[in-house]
């Protein structure tokens, strides 16, 4: 055994002595199987984001303390090459293996309980006549790496269809740039759908590659390849100005323009200043930012919260509408959502996939993110959906946003051209506002434009958006009190700040001013200017429209 100078902090051996002692083990040609073990721990550094560097270090020393017992109690020989990178010298027997995978992922429960940070192993078993330690370490942290994000098997043995993947995935990095400054990439749509309605509320943007040799490349392989050789911005900026113009051309062109978000990655915010990009993007392309919305993994929120909450405000603040993408794809806390200022949260499909085990407890699950969801007056969508069931089962939860399979792949741009020729677009905020105004009333601060009106006096609005010749100015208070019925015009008079209507009268040099209720819960005040001639009042342009909605009890 080697003495106490070739060991790191945790008593282990370091990298070189580790790969000497196993060097020597190797050239004394030993009868039994044996193997290199390499153990790492998924998320390491999100665990110390999370739990704080002390708690990390805490869950080192616990599993450097388990492998020295196993050393000196079996033999074993253990390293760790840093940080969390842990290798044994080991028989290579699966109930040994196991042992190793069990007693690890139990020392990290102790000290991080309930958060899911589980090993990952990967085994490379001594062939007859191999001397080349670091070779055999470096296929072991191979086979660890392809069960990496995988929610099943942790724990992989490696083989020689790994190197072949390795030397694609290199023949794929060499090829990238290239790819990106020759327009190689590309992007598809994908509708998200209104279940009720069957109507498209919004896309989404997604890469795609169609390489000369490997043919089309998924996106799942292509971008954390990216992502790992600093690249993923490239992409990202490419699908984001592609996405713009695609809206640019649809509105030069009078098609129907149904918004389009696009995704955001890690390193975005590590390079650029997002929030700036988005707004210049949408300057230069002359489109209104609630056309382009911004899609942000939960993970990234969870590894950076206080960046990225700037972020959205920074985005929220130019107009645009942010998304929370993947929640529940590992790491997601209810709790989550009350520190995040996102618009839309988009379900990841691993909380719908359901069989007979598990379907109540995942039922539960999607019903209490559901209802949390819309008590924060947040959009919900679910993402991969693949089935009727799962439709019928999400409707039943009030959550009719969907979007997967089962509503329509991923299309080319002139794909979706020819689909929105023929179908209706409803915006899902608008069927959100619908929902809430008939379950419990809406405040005007959730009425933004005269498309949020829309949604709530559709045929109201549309006979006086025809009869109006002039431009329409949407000013919208709060209003929280019951309308007396007796007296409405004079409490609906009482509420308003006329600085804004005064200004606008002055600029258009009109005046007349009408109100008119609707019903129960809503009065309109109208802003209308004269004709030329000032005497036609029903033909005159409308220039302010003004909605006052009590709070319903």
């Amino acid at each position: 055994m080697p003495n106490t100078k070739e060991r790191d902090r945790f008593g282990l051996l370091t990298r070189e002595s580790f790969l000497s002692c196993v060097q020597n083990q190797l050239h004394s040609k030993i009868n039994n199987t044996t193997c290199i073990a390499a153990v790492d721990i998924e998320h390491m550094k999100l665990l110390n984001n999370w739990f704080g560097q002390q708690t990390g270090d805490r869950v080192l020393r616990r599993i450097a303390s388990i492998l020295l017992n196993m050393e000196e109690e079996n033999g074993y020989l253990v390293g760790r090459f840093g940080s969390d990178d842990f290798f044994l010298f080991m028989p290579s027997e699966e109930a040994r293996i196991q042992q190793v995978y069990e007693d690890v992922s139990t020392a990290i429960e102790k000290e991080c309980p309930r958060a899911n940070f589980r090993p990952l192993i990967g085994v490379c078993e001594v062939e007859a006549g191999e001397t080349d330690a670091a070779m055999l370490c470096n296929n072991a942290q191979i086979a660890a790496d392809a069960v990496r994000g995988q929610e099943g098997k942790r724990i992989r043995r490696f083989d020689h269809t790994m190197m072949r993947a390795i030397q694609r995935r290199q023949r794929l990095i060499a090829d990238m740039k290239k790819a990106l400054q020759d327009e190689g990439f590309t992007f598809f749509l994908q509708p998200k759908y209104n279940s009720v309605t069957g109507k498209i509320v919004s896309m989404e943007a997604l890469a795609r590659w169609e390489h000369s040799e490997f043919g089309s490349v998924p996106p799942s392989e292509f971008v954390p390849l990216m992502e790992k050789s600093g690249l993923v911005t490239w992409l990202d900026r490419f699908v984001w100005e592609g996405v713009c113009r695609v809206l640019h051309e649809w509105q030069m062109e009078g098609r129907r323009v149904v918004p389009i978000s696009v995704n955001v990655s890690r390193q975005d915010f590590e390079i650029i200043d997002v929030p700036e990009s988005f707004n210049r993007l949408a300057k230069r392309y002359d489109i209104d930012p609630r056309l382009l919305r911004v899609e942000i993994t939960e993970t990234i929120f969870a590894e950076n919260m206080d960046q990225i909450n700037r972020a959205v405000e920074q985005l929220h603040q130019y107009g645009f509408t942010v998304l929370m993408d993947d929640f529940g794809s590992g790491y997601s806390s209810l709790n989550m959502l009350k520190d995040t200022n996102v618009d839309v949260l988009k379900l990841d499909m691993k909380f719908i996939e359901m069989n007979e085990e598990n379907r109540e407890k995942g039922i539960q699950i999607i019903s209490s993110i559901v209802d949390m969801a819309h008590k924060l007056h947040m959009i919900i969508v679910a993402e991969g959906v693949e089935s009727r069931e799962q439709v019928d089962m999400l409707r039943s939860m009030n959550c009719i946003y969907g979007q997967g399979f089962y509503f329509c792949k991923p299309m080319t741009v002139q794909e979706i051209h020819s689909m929105l020729d023929r179908m209706d677009a409803d915006d899902y905020a608008c069927t959100d506002l619908r929902r809430r105004n008939a379950e419990e009333g809406v405040f005007l601060r959730d009425l933004k434009t005269e498309r949020d009106a829309l949604a709530i006096f559709p045929e109201q609005f549309k006979q006086m958006e025809a009869n109006a010749n002039g431009r329409f100015y949407v000013a919208l208070r709060e209003y929280q009190r019951k309308v007396v019925r007796e007296d409405w015009h004079a409490e609906f008079e009482r509420l308003f700040d006329y600085d804004e209507v005064r200004q606008c009268i002055e600029e258009e040099g009109m005046l007349h001013m009408t109100y008119q209720k609707t019903d129960d819960s809503w009065v309109q005040l109208h802003v209308m200017k004269y004709t030329e001639d000032g005497s036609d009042v029903k033909n005159a342009n409308l220039l302010i429209w003004i909605f006052a909605n009590p709070c319903r009890k």
